[in-house]
């Protein structure tokens, strides 16, 4: 009897034990120094700090994947019609080079380089929730570059990417909440019309941006250059504090 229940107290310690595997990130860099086509020829400066998780294969492959594949996008300049075709950031930074190479061949008189700069952390981590940051900034020719920033919220257990209408039980009443903290902010009249002060949003109706992530205290809602508002404006951003929202998720913030 003893020798049937063994196994099946290894598998079921196991199992525990790949549930109580921890997310544990290391800090990755990467320039264009570390290329070898970089040693002898000079290079548009690229620089990329990310987080590299470890833990449970599955969780962690969806979280990274997610995390490479934005630096694959930011660092492309081909056909935006077309998907990259990278198949890692080396290889997308490589491309970037070449297409610099290219776009300087045929016109000369481009006076400054091209240039990427990806700064990639985690903001915040619960329980069941991981929020990581995503900022890019770079200059591919034009009057000035160009910057963004983007949150990925990721279910700590699966790995799997929560999209922002699946982060509220009720997307029409949380987006009616940001709308009083926006108009607070911007000290507009619930009474006024959104855009009476200088913004764009659509059609004049309030609605929430594409960037909406969380930091140690708040959730944070980011609109960036050229969404609501003037590239002189520069980026817009609310923040509303956690306990504030906490009713409205569909997932919970407790540490």
């Amino acid at each position: 009897m003893i020798k049937k229940i063994a196994p099946l107290l290894l598998l079921f310690l196991f199992i525990i034990g790949c549930k109580d595997t921890p997310l544990v990130s290391s800090e990755i860099s990467f320039s264009h120094k570390d290329l070898p086509s970089c040693n002898t020829v000079a290079c548009p400066d690229i620089f990329v700090n990310y987080p590299k998780y470890t833990g449970e294969e599955a969780v962690v492959k969806s979280i990274n994947d997610s995390v490479k594949q934005f630096i694959i996008k930011t660092l492309y300049l081909d056909d935006p019609d077309q998907k990259p075709t990278a198949a890692s950031i080396e290889e997308a930074a490589q491309e970037f080079i070449d297409m610099y190479r290219m776009h300087s061949a045929e016109f000369p008189d481009l006076t400054i380089d091209y240039y990427s700069e990806i700064e990639i952390e985690e903001s915040f981590r619960s329980e069941e929730l991981l929020s990581i940051e995503l900022y890019q900034e770079k200059y591919t020719g034009g009057a000035h570059g160009y910057r963004s920033l983007a949150y990925g919220n990721f279910n700590i257990e699966t790995g799997q990417e929560i999209p922002n209408e699946k982060l509220f039980k009720d997307l029409k009443t949380f987006t009616d909440v940001a709308e009083t903290y926006f108009r607070q902010q911007h000290n507009i009249s619930k009474n006024d019309e959104i855009n009476s002060t200088g913004f764009w949003f659509d059609d004049n109706e309030f609605y929430l941006p594409e960037s909406i992530g969380f930091n140690k205290k708040s959730l944070v809602l980011h609109y960036n250059q050229y969404e609501i508002a003037s590239y002189a404006e520069g980026p817009i951003e609310v923040e509303i504090p956690q306990e504030k929202v906490a009713e409205y998720l569909t997932i919970s913030l407790k540490k």
